[in-house]
């Protein structure tokens, strides 16, 4: 949950019969920078300025109210945004802060309404949306924790309803994808009817693809995956995912205590897969550790989870040649001509130490294949 800074001009905020002073104007925009880099002291020199201007400007006292708040002063913050919200019926922005302040102190109910002030005002003010719909997602788990099912339930639904809009306002915000998986994953963990379970699962799980779809390196999105496919029994590709989350983050206690849960019901479970997971918890981008992953996947039988792996090994380093043999002899197996050959001409510039074996085999897929 953020406290969103005031970025809108004044005079779209504010509805005043005189003009503001232009120096208040000068010292609003400088106060607005100097927060957006976290200089708070700078921030606040600056808002007082812009008020000693002008005491009715409401984008200053929102920026007090921030200063206030990154200093740990909660109720000095409540104070500078109720004066905000009473100077400007229209200021969004600080009924949205206020919220936060509910929402840190865990008081969800109490947030909800600011957030819908908000709304009122502006319904695209994408970061209320989410946080509305965040709230929602917090209460269904209070009462998820209190065994009320029924109320846990609706506040899930609201939460959906929220975040659905969110994404329609911003397709690219990452965090409301990850929570309308969450939203779907809870419900169907309360969920007693195993097809509308089923449902709610697979809805949880889209979810956190089109997440990954959006940025692919979400560590959020990598973590609440793997938690999804552990609930599934997935292990083996909950521990891909879970690795990948280490890849953003290697001190996530959530992943790394995933890893240990996905490696201990893996499929594959072995002294040398315990060897690399151990190896990727330490360096989660250690090429030749993503390589010995991406072998034994194959070797699995896990073509799916083995192909991400061995390209992220030969991006880290373009010396792990066995890498590009493996996606080569994989593609030409299905079929996929171009990146059987691309794979292969890899390997066979690769400076790195070959096989002759190997490189007979790739050779033969070149000769075969670049003349087509």
């Amino acid at each position: 949950m953020r406290l969103v800074l005031l970025i809108l001009a004044l005079s779209l905020s504010c509805s005043r019969p005189q003009p503001v002073n232009p120096r208040a104007l000068e010292q609003e925009s400088a106060c607005i920078e100097s927060l957006q880099v976290e200089d708070y002291e700078g921030a606040k020199v600056r808002c007082e300025l812009c008020l000693e201007y002008d005491d009715q400007v409401a984008a200053c006292m929102n920026g007090m109210g921030l200063v206030a708040y990154a200093r740990g002063d909660t109720n000095k913050a409540i104070g500078w945004f109720t004066k905000a919200i009473k100077q400007s019926k229209n200021f969004a922005q600080a009924r949205n802060n206020l919220g936060a302040i509910y929402f840190k102190n865990k008081n969800y109910g109490d947030a909800i309404p600011y957030f819908n002030a908000a709304l009122r005002i502006d319904p695209g003010y994408e970061d209320a949306r989410y946080n509305l719909g965040l709230s929602y997602l917090k209460l269904g788990q209070q009462a998820s924790v209190k065994r009320n099912n029924r109320a846990a339930r609706d506040n899930y639904q609201r939460a959906e309803k929220q975040l659905r809009k969110a994404i329609a306002i911003n397709p690219g915000y990452v965090n409301a994808y990850r929570d309308l998986g969450l939203a779907n994953l809870y419900q169907g963990s309360i969920e007693k009817d195993e097809e509308k379970r089923a449902g709610y699962i697979k809805e949880a799980v889209q979810y956190f693809e089109d997440c990954l779809q959006v940025d692919p390196g979400s560590e959020v999105c990598h973590e609440s995956y793997g938690e999804t496919l552990l609930f599934k029994k997935q292990y083996d590709a909950a521990l891909q995912q879970f690795i990948e989350c280490l890849a953003g983050n290697k001190k996530n206690s959530t992943c790394l205590a995933g890893t240990n849960k996905a490696y201990q019901g893996s499929q594959m479970k072995s002294k040398a897969l315990k060897a690399y997971v151990e190896q990727l918890k330490k360096n989660p981008n250690d090429a030749e550790g993503l390589y010995g992953y991406c072998a034994l996947l194959f070797d699995g039988g896990m073509s799916n989870l083995a192909i991400p792996e061995c390209q992220k090994a030969v991006k880290l380093d373009k010396k792990i040649c066995p890498a590009y043999y493996l996606l080569g002899m994989h593609y030409q197996k299905v079929l996929n001509g171009k990146e059987a050959l691309a794979n292969c001409q890899a390997f066979a510039l690769c400076p790195g130490h070959k096989n002759e074996e190997k490189s007979h085999q790739c050779n033969r897929v070149i000769t075969a294949l670049s003349g087509s």
